[in-house]
């Protein structure tokens, strides 16, 4: 349920009781979730810009593996914060810019959880980031015509029509692959193939789009590290797909698994 009322955090003066905040409102929160700030510029006594890195990751199912959901650095983090201000987070309104970036991010990492799950499961927290932009009125960050790579863009694409494909390439590489890993590895490696094929669909469907971006940043070593020891035919279906996913790195990938 969601509710226009603010919701103190237990202790307000932390980061991390805001997002135990989150945590006890969702059923199963990501196994690790960190956020680090590096602030590069001040604004003023208590205006601060920088970036904001986040990273988070969930377990594969019989193994001690963990896989990264979400890497992704903001560098478009301005927030004015005074120390010990208590941190009131409203749900659907207006909040100060520090508390509407953490909110974001906690929806968009529950999203990638819930999506690696179930098809499609991550849909409703990435509504809820999507409602926040929408509260930002265009601030610096959350709006559509300064950046393509941005909160605006990251939760615009997760919501698109364009990204049917993702959404089922996504679930299908985590749930469908990496999840068999232990009982039946070239399954897995079948179904990642798979799952990446249908991102492929989605970036032709949706090119140059930051959600694909964001994922081949976060998920290039560990399809490195699956495939490296992989069939020759299996490699060439990865290595035939990267280039078009991930251009930039294309060349690390035939290095490092041999292609």
């Amino acid at each position: 349920t969601q509710s226009k009322e603010p919701v103190p955090a237990r202790d307000p003066s932390t980061i991390k009781n805001l997002f135990d905040l989150f945590k006890a409102c969702a059923e199963d929160w990501p196994e690790v979730f960190r956020s680090t700030k590096d602030i590069t510029k001040e604004l003023g006594p208590n205006g601060f810009e920088g970036e904001f890195n986040i990273q988070s990751t969930r377990p594969v199912f019989g193994s001690t593996y963990s896989s990264p959901m979400l890497n992704h650095q903001d560098k478009d983090f301005r927030i004015e914060y005074q120390m010990a201000q208590p941190m009131i987070f409203a749900r659907n309104a207006p909040n100060p810019n520090f508390l509407s970036i953490l909110g974001y991010y906690a929806y968009m990492v529950l999203g990638y959880d819930y999506n690696s799950f179930s098809l499609n499961g991550g849909a409703p927290y990435f509504r809820q980031a999507w409602d926040l932009v929408l509260t930002m009125n265009n601030a610096p960050g959350w709006n559509a015509d300064k950046s393509l790579r941005n909160r605006y863009w990251l939760a615009e694409n997760m919501l698109s029509t364009r990204s049917t494909d993702f959404h089922k390439g996504f679930y299908t590489y985590h749930r469908l692959g990496l999840d068999v890993a232990s009982s039946d590895i070239e399954m897995c490696k079948t179904m990642m193939i798979e799952g990446l094929m249908d991102i492929e669909k989605a970036n032709q469907a949706y090119f140059q789009s930051m959600m694909v971006q964001v994922l081949m940043q976060t998920k290039n070593n560990e399809i490195i590290e699956v495939f490296k020891p992989g069939k020759p035919e299996q490699k060439s279906a990865v290595l035939a797909i990267i280039p078009k996913l991930d251009p930039a790195n294309a060349s690390k990938y035939r290095a490092e698994m041999g292609g």
